[in-house]
């Protein structure tokens, strides 16, 4: 995390004073320095009232178009210029602040009233917050700016945030300080424990990881109900606060059977968003019943999040997804596991392209070959280090239910595709036959699987290079992770179902990272 406290060291170049240096030198701009000292946070006890300053410069003869641009900093001009405000719940377009010389900011021009543009940042009780900040090309965010009594905007704080990286492996990939997650159990799945689709990203835009978690919340007599969805902030101090009526923007069913929940940033603006793909009841039902719609949580520019459902014509039993950019557009697409397809006699395994405006179309993708087979997860993961993620299918199952494929990596044909011959395959076990989840770490893939009763799961290494492969854990104990991360003995949880990690080539469980003298391998 980089809180910087004044930040650009403003967010300033050539604001006079010394070029301070930064510990993120790659990207924080130079020559910046008008502070020097940390700013206090002060709750004004008479804030000058914004829309007051405003309106007495606004023009109202002219209308401006539609703005969606992100805030930005030129340091020729020494302007701040914010394409549109929310003041008091009316918008404001192309207000532009001036940094003055005692290293506050002035409003310099005559802001346009108009309805019809999105707010990029907002002003609340003498505070203005930029939740988007352009600065030499490096993206900042949540810059705040108290108004003095002398009418004049101060920085008070704002906060470099963590980059969301370009696949879903990547993202779920993360490291974290120690915690226990809270207790968000609703209803139950046949009298187990809840489903939990969860993920870590920076949610708040602060340069710390925040928890999102999709649960399920129907039971057998209700299999309908739909689930629940939380944000938590966390805190210093290890402990978690519920601030889901704070990050979204408008309200919206979780779906029944969340199952995973993966990051991506697919509006580009530079803040993590969420795909939850979703199953329905995970009961014996009617055909005609069974899957639902999966969501998206799309950050927005006013810094908060909007649900919607994947709409394909008709409900999807998505499984499992991964997130990459598969057809070169600088936007990432997503693959999908959706056996509901086997009952069209089309194949599990498709994409969704990313349409650029928060919309998705359905595409082939080949893979016929997988049409009944139940295909339950795959990853976007680069194996030969060309920049390019190659597909990880795992889990196919014939429909009798004695016949299993091997997982298999297969690559990009250069279009909007693969190659239907697999670069590599791993080894079928006869009793841990269903595959889940997969890294790769060091040259060396780890492969999680259960057993066909689900009541028992274990992880495959093998050597990317030789093929040598081991089973190198297994897990009797309970139901099995159907997860595997990259990571350390952090993040640890309270789930009766282990989290299974892979630290410093060993495998680590909860129990493991409780205690340190039984790690595996």
């Amino acid at each position: 995390m980089k809180k910087l406290l004044l930040l650009l060291s403003f967010v300033i170049a050539g604001c006079g004073g010394g070029g301070g240096s930064s510990s993120n030198t790659t990207n924080t701009p130079q020559n910046a320095g008008i502070f020097n000292q940390p700013v206090k946070y002060v709750a004004p006890t008479e804030p000058t009232q914004l829309a007051t300053l405003v309106k007495s410069k606004m023009l109202t003869a002219t209308m401006l178009p539609n703005v969606s641009k992100i805030p930005t900093y030129d340091p020729v001009t020494k302007s701040l210029i914010l394409p549109s405000v929310s003041i008091d719940d009316v918008m404001y377009g192309k207000i532009i602040l001036h940094l003055d010389s005692d290293g506050a900011f002035s409003l310099n021009n005559s802001p346009i009233l108009d309805s019809a543009i999105v707010s990029h940042s907002s002003y609340n009780l003498g505070y203005l917050i930029i939740h988007s900040l352009i600065v030499e090309g490096h993206r900042y965010a949540n810059a705040t700016l108290h108004l003095n009594a002398a009418g004049k905007f101060v920085l008070v704080s704002v906060f470099d945030p963590i980059i969301v990286k370009p696949t879903s492996y990547e993202n779920k990939n993360i490291d974290m300080e120690p915690t226990v997650l809270p207790i968000t159990n609703a209803g139950t799945w046949a009298g187990m424990q809840n489903w939990h689709a969860r993920a870590w990203a920076d949610f708040e835009q602060n340069g710390t990881y925040s928890y999102f978690v999709a649960i399920n919340n129907n039971s057998q007599s209700d299999m309908f109900r739909p689930g629940l969805m939380f944000f938590f902030h966390h805190n210093t101090d290890g402990t978690y606060t519920d601030i889901t009526n704070t990050m979204l923007d408008n309200k919206e069913d979780s779906c029944i059977g969340p199952m995973r929940s993966l990051i991506a940033d697919f509006n580009n603006d530079g803040i993590p968003d969420i795909l939850v793909t979703c199953t329905g009841p995970d009961f014996e039902i009617p055909a005609n019943q069974a899957g639902e719609n999966s969501m998206i949580l799309m950050s927005q520019p006013n810094g908060k999040y909007h649900i919607s459902k994947i709409n394909l014509g008709g409900h999807t039993y998505i499984h499992g997804a991964a997130i990459a950019d598969i057809n070169s557009d600088g936007y990432p697409d997503i693959v999908v596991a959706d056996v509901s397809q086997n009952l069209n006699n089309n194949s599990p395994v498709y994409a969704l392209i990313n349409n650029k405006d928060g919309s998705f179309s359905k595409k082939n993708i080949g893979f016929d070959f997988l049409t009944w087979q139940g295909v339950w997860t795959l990853d976007m993961v680069d194996i030969d280090g060309d920049g390019k993620p190659e597909l990880w299918i795992g889990g196919a199952r014939s429909p009798d239910s004695f016949t299993y494929r091997a997982s298999s990596f297969y690559k990009m044909d250069g279009k909007v595709g693969f190659i239907q011959t697999p670069v590599k395959s791993f080894p079928l076990s006869t009793e841990f036959n269903i595959d889940y989840d997969i890294v790769v770490f060091n040259g060396k893939a780890y492969v999680l699987s259960q057993n066909e009763i689900y009541t028992a799961s274990s992880i495959t290494q093998m050597n990317m290079s030789n093929n040598i492969h081991q089973i190198i854990f297994t897990n009797y104990k309970n139901y099995g992770s159907l997860f595997l991360t990259i990571s350390s003995c952090k993040g640890i949880s309270n789930s009766t179902i282990e989290n299974i990690r892979l630290y410093d080539n060993k495998i680590v469980t909860d129990d493991s990272c409780r205690n340190p003298n039984i790690l595996i391998n």
